[in-house]
């Protein structure tokens, strides 16, 4: 077995190496689909992070607090919220913090800032993380008719933001799977034309092969494992590219558009790598099978 395991490695090198100019094309387009599946997964991680931020903002309504309402009566409302089992959390927000918040938000205009010295017109507030974003309309309801609350805009909840969001989140998901899909598409397409070509031009070859007794795997593992190592080539270089240009890419969109949730997250590289050398190997081998079934089959 281990003989065999051998001539099969030998073998792809050798013919790898013979048909340099094939084996470089390959590779060349499979590095190609490879960047673009990585550059794929890195905006879609990216992109979960935004939705994900997204989502947790919307998961929070602020219950605003009428003036005239006593503290005691605050809390009372507090625990009442508290003891929901669709609630995470609640977090009250006092007058001069609403203020604060709104000082440091960096999309109010510095006049508006200005314009409330001496002065606070913001409410105090409970602010209320619930555990399913669904469950918001139901927590809202909750505000409707409380005394407690102010009677203007007893609660931030604008159900067409929360649609908005959670549609933005499915279309992202479904834009990267059939993005993922078509790449993976065409690199098992190219890998596997390129085999058949390997095939055709060393037919007399494999033809002795077969009269001598050799088996359809014998003759297919050499193919498979030159599939693959033309995958593993690809995937070496698109993991040093994307990998590497992972941290700088996150650096220069949070320097341009500040206000996007991006950071730089380590554990998403290893599966990156992991990822992209899963798939160039797995798509050379696929693409290799594919390509010398129907030869055999003849």
């Amino acid at each position: 077995m281990f003989d065999s395991i051998s001539f099969t490695i030998q073998a792809a090198i050798q013919n790898f190496w013979r048909n340099r100019g094939l084996s470089f094309f390959a590779v060349s387009v499979m590095t190609v689909v490879q960047l673009m599946i990585g550059i794929s997964l890195v905006m879609g991680h990216s992109f979960n992070q935004t939705v994900d931020s997204l989502k947790n903002k919307a998961s929070t309504i602020s219950f605003f607090i009428s003036d005239q309402t006593p503290f005691v009566n605050v809390q009372n409302l507090a625990l009442q919220l508290k003891d929901d089992p669709r609630v995470r959390s609640v977090v009250y927000v006092s007058k001069n913090d609403a203020l604060a918040r709104y000082r440091n938000d960096p999309s109010v205009p510095s006049d508006m800032i200005q314009n409330l010295e001496g002065v606070n017109p913001l409410p105090a507030s409970l602010d209320v993380d619930v555990r399913n974003v669904n469950d918001l309309p139901s927590i809202a309801s909750l505000c409707n008719g409380d005394a407690r609350l102010d009677k203007q805009e007893p609660c931030n909840y604008r159900a067409e933001i929360i649609d908005k969001v959670i549609l933005f989140g499915r279309f992202v998901a479904i834009a990267g799977a059939v993005v993922l899909v078509g790449l993976i598409a065409i690199a098992v397409f190219i890998i596997m034309m390129s085999i058949r070509t390997a095939v055709f031009v060393r037919r007399k070859e494999i033809e002795v092969m077969k009269l001598v007794g050799a088996t359809d795997w014998f003759v297919r593992g050499p193919f498979l494992m030159e599939g693959m190592l033309a995958g593993l080539i690809a995937s070496a270089i698109s993991i040093i590219v994307v990998a590497g240009g992972y941290q700088p890419f996150v650096d220069k969109v949070r320097g341009q558009v500040s206000f996007l949730p991006l950071s730089y997250d380590p554990a998403f590289v290893g599966v990156l790598v992991l990822a992209l050398f899963l798939i160039g190997v797995g798509l050379g081998a696929l693409g290799s099978y594919l390509g010398v079934r129907r030869f055999l089959q003849a």
